[in-house]
């Protein structure tokens, strides 16, 4: 009679028992099954791949994303430009091309904007009105203005050399023209009509009035540009690279920059609307600094310095945005200390409150 010491032990328990890593093994067997055929190897791999949970498509179609926000504005930028291409074919005009495109772009930084500055509840109303009176309105006063005699004169100092009469005309000419004349449905829908409240909001409506100022700028120098390109082709000037970096330029670069010069002075609007005492001191130092701002960058364009002011420019609107609070705190005397304990701000208010009726 054997004893259990003297039995056999049990064969497949011992290599299983003594493996440190049954997974691999586990895994390992099926390779030996495996046929030598690859391609009957490849058709076996399909057939056992998970196609419910790789494709979805019931949950996807409960999800529902084309619903989200964020993904119809994801189809819409990424499938204009095809749609345009499908509807123009082989006949777009450089005209039609030049507002589609900055048109565009103008949406995209639309969005951007309204990311940057949070302005909140906002009215399609107040949004058609700064971009279609600039786009249109805006431009066509922007010329009679610059044939003024003493503005004339400053624009004309634009076309001079290298000088300080050069910077002025940028500055007092160029650069406060077109930043007042962009403020203009601004100023009508926050002192008129009472539909700007914030500095926020009265920013983001500004921007869209630069950007609709710049959009339209850039289609009318998207045509001279191509005018320009073909005489350089024809006589050998330029390559086409150039006409392509102008035109990226123009189309989506510049038109942000008018929105970012326009958004400042909008700023200043915006606390004017908190501070009535100040009204007129705070807008005109909005549209000063704008246009000085301004007119640096065009002074200086095409230059690396150029490069450096429109970074300055937008550097400084993020941080007039970031500060938005403390500066109105201190603007409308909530950030200070009560009147009754600075006697000496009482006498400054007064005149300044029987000046201010814009």
């Amino acid at each position: 009679m054997e004893t259990p010491e003297q039995g056999p032990p049990p064969a497949p328990t011992v290599p299983l028992g003594r493996s440190t890593s049954p997974p691999v093994a586990a895994a390992a067997a099926p390779a030996t099954a495996r046929s030598e055929r690859p391609l009957q190897n490849l058709l076996d791999d399909f057939k056992s791949l998970p196609f419910e949970v790789l494709f979805p498509v019931q949950r996807w179609l409960g999800d529902r994303p084309w619903k989200l926000r964020w993904v119809q504005a994801l189809l819409f930028f990424a499938l204009l430009p095809l749609g345009l291409s499908q509807f123009w074919g082989d006949d777009a005009q450089i005209h039609d091309a030049a507002w589609a495109i900055g048109s565009y772009f103008a949406l995209l930084w639309s969005y951007v904007l309204w990311l940057i500055v949070q302005p909140g509840s906002i009215k399609r109303r107040n949004i058609l009105i700064p971009t279609v009176f600039t786009a249109v309105v805006g431009v066509l006063l922007v010329l009679f203005l610059q044939k003024l005699p003493f503005i004339s004169l400053l624009y004309s100092a634009t076309e001079w050399d290298f000088s300080p009469a050069r910077l002025l005309g940028f500055v007092a000419g160029v650069g406060a023209v077109e930043e007042g004349v962009k403020l203009l449905p601004i100023w009508w829908l926050a002192v008129k009509l009472k539909e700007i409240h914030t500095p926020r909001e009265a920013a983001f409506y500004a921007g869209l009035s630069g950007l609709a100022f710049g959009v339209a700028e850039a289609v009318v120098y998207s045509i001279a540009y191509t005018d320009a390109n073909l005489y350089s082709q024809f006589y050998g000037l330029s390559g086409d690279g150039n006409y392509v970096i102008m035109e990226f330029l123009r189309l989506i670069t510049l038109p942000f920059l008018h929105c970012v010069f326009s958004g400042i002075a909008g700023y200043y609007l915006g606390l004017s609307l908190l501070a009535p005492q100040r009204r007129t001191a705070l807008l005109l130092l909005g549209v000063g600094l704008a246009a000085t701002i301004h007119g640096f960058y065009d002074f200086f364009a095409g230059t690396w310095l150029g490069v450096a002011v429109a970074a300055i420019a937008i550097l400084m609107f993020v941080a007039y945005l970031r500060s938005a609070e403390q500066i109105t705190q201190h603007i409308t005397g909530q950030g200070q200390a009560p009147a009754a304990a600075q006697p000496a701000a009482a006498p400054l208010e007064k005149p300044l409150e029987q000046e201010v009726t814009p």
